[in-house]
């Protein structure tokens, strides 16, 4: 008995097309409905993941740390960076030191990315951990290649607890730690301090030439004005004339007293506090008449003396 097939080679080959183009469909769905957490460890492999245990799940540097990782899994490296930092200065992770630096160095900033390394080694110098004594290892390879590329640049800053800036990326307070190690080319340094005036240099950094550079901030000067209702007034600014009825003296900011003086006058003295152009006017009043100095006394005087002479002797009656 011969059996005879439904399908026709035609209809055969119309249904395989028909498989094929399901079983792509469904591996496209299958491709989409990934676990989102898989695909973003696949494109995160160069990050460590730190496990936040003792911290809530709404703790703000673990939102902006995971933040960044989303930003890195989308391309967006700067925006990482920013997120990065934003968690490491919530809360001390070394994780986050040293994604830092994998980042940086992808982003070709290795100075920074040389900084943040740093960072690392030093918060996990005692750790005992097999895998991050492994990562030491490496991240310690790391810095000594790339700074190959850097140069040693010194700066020394007078006063104390200046403030420098390299590019706009605050590096650090007067006395830094040691010399910073810079990308060659043209950089910007910027030096700031309270009460001194803000300097910015242009640097030109040469590969293998290393920098010695030091600086002195100068106080920041304001101009304090002293008038007064007299002309002739003698001005003087703690205890050194400067002047006469009117004068305007560029000062330090600080502390100041003030003294003003004339024959006749009662004299004006007063503390004053100079933190931008400060007007100080003085008004003197004249000196109250002694009693020696009055008509009244030298008209008594005057009878004493005349009736004393004429042996009387005079008496006031009030």
């Amino acid at each position: 008995m011969t059996s005879t097939s439904f399908f026709t080679p035609r209809a055969l080959a119309l249904l395989s097309r028909r498989l094929v183009a399901v079983v792509l469909a469904v591996a496209s769905m299958l491709t989409v409905l990934a676990p989102a957490e898989a695909q973003r460890r696949r494109s995160t492999r160069s990050l460590q993941q730190p496990e936040f245990t003792d911290v809530e799940a709404d703790d703000p540097a673990r939102e902006h740390f995971f933040a960044g990782v989303e930003l890195y899994a989308g391309g967006d490296r700067e925006g990482a960076v920013e997120q990065f930092v934003a968690s490491f200065d919530l809360r001390h992770e070394p994780v986050v030191a040293y994604n830092l630096g994998q980042v940086l160095k992808e982003l070709r900033r290795y100075e920074e990315a040389v900084f943040w390394y740093r960072r690392y080694l030093t918060m996990t110098e005692h750790s005992e951990v097999r895998a991050t004594v492994r990562k030491r290892r490496v991240v310690t390879s790391l810095v000594r290649r790339l700074q190959r590329a850097l140069v040693e640049v010194a700066i020394e800053v007078l006063p104390e607890g200046a403030e420098v800036r390299l590019d706009d990326r605050r590096v650090g307070t007067a006395p830094l730690e040691g010399p910073l190690l810079v990308s060659p080319g043209e950089r910007v340094l910027r030096l700031s301090a309270e009460g001194y005036d803000t300097l910015e240099e242009r640097l030109q950094v040469r590969a293998r030439e290393p920098l010695t550079l030091q600086f002195s901030l100068l106080p920041t000067r304001s101009t304090l004005r002293v008038t007064t209702n007299l002309p002739t007034a003698t001005i003087a600014v703690d205890g050194v004339p400067v002047g006469a009825g009117e004068v305007a003296q560029a000062v330090e900011q600080g502390s100041y007293v003030v003294e003003v003086n004339e024959p006749g006058y009662q004299p004006r003295r007063t503390a004053i506090q100079v933190a931008d152009d400060t007007t100080l006017h003085l008004e003197l009043e004249p000196e109250p008449l002694r009693a020696y100095q009055k008509w009244w006394v030298w008209t008594l005087v005057g009878v004493v003396v005349v009736g004393a002479a004429a042996g009387t002797t005079v008496a006031i009656v009030r």
